[in-house]
């Protein structure tokens, strides 16, 4: 698929995608895929919790069939997340709610016909209301789930070749979640994310929504708890102007190691992910550092 006169450069976005003339998808993720493994689907006791998050990404995008697209990029990010868990219950679920703040700093090298241009930025990102958690507690260890997340275009949107903070367009992300603390130790969780996008004012694209899976399986050691996870996913439907395909779908499976240590204090959460596959999107390797402090 050729490139479209209106695309930019590049546009690194806040979850750490890219947006390439040469084959990526319109925008980035609103969402860090990847980020919610251990414990996705439980939520705290009630109360304020503070989860602030740091994570490193360093990766190049690749095209629609796999390859360089001669994109390298680099982010350093942080995240505040407020989550106040309700003691209402809502359809037997415990109610709460929330929002996320992301702010980073971020640089690209690309390879062109004259030489390397390379590029940073930093600024605040795209914000997220979480107006709606509703977590039931089921026997036999098993809890559930369920989200809206209403992802804001605050972020800086830049069409000028440079990096931009956000993505440029509002969309909504119907989520569900699970985890089960299995006899002997042993923690299943999966969280399922499906991001619908509104048009983008500025270029007329109509982003294509996304299906997004993280998962995680570890086993718990006292205080400390170890294992793997990931994520996967893809977009299912095309970026459109006027009607036309303009970008091939992305599509991407990430694997890697997880732990966390529960302290008196708070809870610490540490994640590696490998890209194993990565189309029209950033490959790249990530590390999330996580903090939960009730307040």
């Amino acid at each position: 698929m050729k490139p479209h006169p209106w695309k930019p450069v590049l546009a690194l976005v806040a979850a750490i995608t890219l947006a390439t003339p040469a084959a990526a998808k319109e925008g980035g993720d609103q969402y860090p895929v990847g980020v919610d493994g251990l414990a996705a689907g439980a939520l705290p006791p009630p109360g304020t919790y503070l989860l602030s998050m740091v994570a490193l990404v360093h990766g190049e995008v690749q095209d629609a069939a796999g390859h360089d697209a001669g994109v390298e990029a680099n982010a350093q990010f942080g995240v505040l997340r407020l989550v106040h868990v309700t003691k209402l219950r809502v359809l037997g679920a415990q109610y709460a709610f929330g929002a996320i703040l992301p702010y980073w700093h971020q640089s690209a090298k690309i390879r062109t016909p004259v030489g390397k241009l390379e590029l940073d930025a930093d600024g605040p990102g795209d914000i997220t209301i979480n107006p709606v958690y509703l977590n039931w507690h089921l026997p036999q260890n098993l809890h559930l789930l369920a989200t809206v997340d209403l992802n804001l275009p605050t972020g800086r949107f830049r069409t000028d070749g440079g990096l931009s903070q956000g993505v440029g367009y509002y969309s909504v992300s119907p989520t569900v979640a699970a985890t089960w603390y299995a006899p002997g130790g042993v923690e299943a969780s999966g969280k399922l994310l499906y991001n619908l996008k509104r048009e983008n004012p500025v270029t007329g694209v109509q982003s294509g929504d996304e299906l997004e899976l993280d998962f995680a399986l570890a086993k718990r050691f006292g205080p400390f708890e170890a294992g793997v996870g990931g994520y996967y996913t893809v977009q299912t439907t095309d970026d459109e102007l006027d009607g036309r395909e303009v970008n091939d779908k992305a599509e991407g499976l990430a694997l890697g190691i997880q732990a966390a240590y529960q302290a008196p204090f708070g809870t610490f959460i540490g994640m590696w992910h490998h890209d194993v596959t990565s189309d029209s999107r950033l490959q790249a390797d990530r590390v999330f550092l996580k903090l939960m402090l009730p307040l």
